[in-house]
């Protein structure tokens, strides 16, 4: 009788080691996990940094290309105005004149 008291006392013995041993391991592979997790977490928030600032520059030379186009188109409208207005001045005044005399 001594002898399968023993016999299940090292059955239980080795059975608290396993479990030991899984509860550790268990704990491993979690501390492993969210170690892995962060890095995951911190590679994703490099990359869409990186992302987002591409497009923002990308975003800022459009926009500055799309600026350049319109300075150049008002500054050509505004060049067509004067020279209408210098090679039309004498006539443009008489039509006014003409305007208010006629108001």
């Amino acid at each position: 009788m001594e002898k399968v008291i023993s016999i299940l006392y090292d059955i239980e013995e080795k059975a608290n080691n396993i479990i030991k041993r899984v509860n550790e391991e268990k704990i491993k592979l979690q501390e492993e996990l969210n170690h892995n997790l962060k890095e995951l977490d911190q590679t994703i928030a490099k990359e869409k940094a990186e992302k987002l600032s591409a497009l923002k520059s990308d975003i800022d030379q459009k926009l500055a290309i799309e600026k350049q186009s319109l300075i150049d188109d008002c500054n050509r409208q505004l060049n067509k105005m004067e020279e209408n207005y210098t090679q039309n001045h004498d006539t443009l005044v008489e039509n006014i004149f003409q305007e208010i005399i006629r108001a």
